[in-house]
């Protein structure tokens, strides 16, 4: 990485970082406590985490020239977590993942790292045919490490994920989207269509949440994949959820096909508020 984009990074955690001290104007007696304004010293280390994450996350030029427009709002709750969006093109299709990983912050982010290896397994064994076994690859492959490390470790701590990956068959003219908790919203001329994935409640028999939907490009505007992260986003006054339905209403209402114009809205909605977990939003002009 470049000196600019180091500089980038340091700001970005020292923006997450926030100092309130009282000092005395130096060299003038006072009766009042001292109370000394800390120095200040970046976490290199952590520094460093977000680095090795952003090797995860795919060129954002390659996956806009797949399409006939592309935009992601990738907001982590810390410097690092576990939602991340994987790509990868397979012949005539284009993959394109969003992944929530268990936990937040460093424990996330180390989860994000697995994952994505296990994603670019799975998708190394794809033969093009079904995009779930795919899913289910990913799955099984994720089991396995479980198993190996409950087995050779103390640690009785299992991780996971959940998972939205679209296919995209530029020969067939054809999408697949198949999830495993991951919402996606379809937009068409005449309206929208909310994709409703099964709600995980064991990542033990997670093969049984894959649910799998395919339909053709030809009359897509747009097509739309987040994380639970924005639905569960609580409001400024922290009384309300934006919900599905504030999500939905949010690509209904869409001025402009950008981040710009999402980030807005989610600020609008949380206003000084605290952010409540990792979100990610994709969307896919078609």
């Amino acid at each position: 990485h470049n000196k600019r984009e180091n500089t980038t990074l340091l700001n970005n955690f020292l923006k997450e970082v926030d100092i309130s001290a009282i000092s005395d104007t130096k060299g003038q007696k006072s009766d009042k406590k001292e109370v000394v304004t800390p120095v200040l010293k970046p976490d290199l280390k952590m520094m460093d985490a977000v680095r090795i994450q952003k090797l995860i996350i795919p060129r954002f030029e390659d996956i806009k020239k797949e399409f006939k427009n592309f935009f992601v709002v990738h907001e982590q709750q810390d410097v690092v977590g576990g939602d991340f969006y994987w790509y990868s093109r397979k012949g005539n299709q284009t993959l394109l993942a969003i992944v929530d990983c268990t936990g937040h912050s460093v424990e996330g982010a180390m989860t994000s790292m697995i994952c994505n290896s296990l994603l670019n397994q799975a998708s190394s064994d794809f033969n093009g045919d079904n995009v779930s076994e795919l899913l289910k690859n990913f799955y099984t492959q994720l089991l396995k490490y479980n198993k190996t490390t409950s087995e050779t470790t103390d640690y009785n701590y299992g991780i996971g994920a959940e998972v939205g990956l679209f296919s995209f068959n530029h020969d067939k003219g054809i999408v697949s989207f198949c999830t495993t908790g991951i919402s996606a919203v379809i937009k068409r001329e005449n309206g929208i269509e909310h994709l409703k994935a099964k709600k995980v409640i064991s990542y033990e028999n997670i093969q049984q949440s894959i649910t799998q939907t395919s339909f053709p490009m030809n009359d897509v505007v747009g097509i739309y994949g987040f994380t639970d992260g924005l639905a569960d986003q609580f409001d400024a006054d922290d009384k309300k959820k934006l919900g599905t339905r504030g999500v939905l209403k949010m690509i209904e209402d869409e001025e402009n096909f950008d981040a710009e114009y999402y980030l807005s809205e989610i600020n609008k909605w949380k206003g000084d508020n605290i952010q409540y977990d990792d979100i990610t939003l994709v969307g896919i002009a078609m």
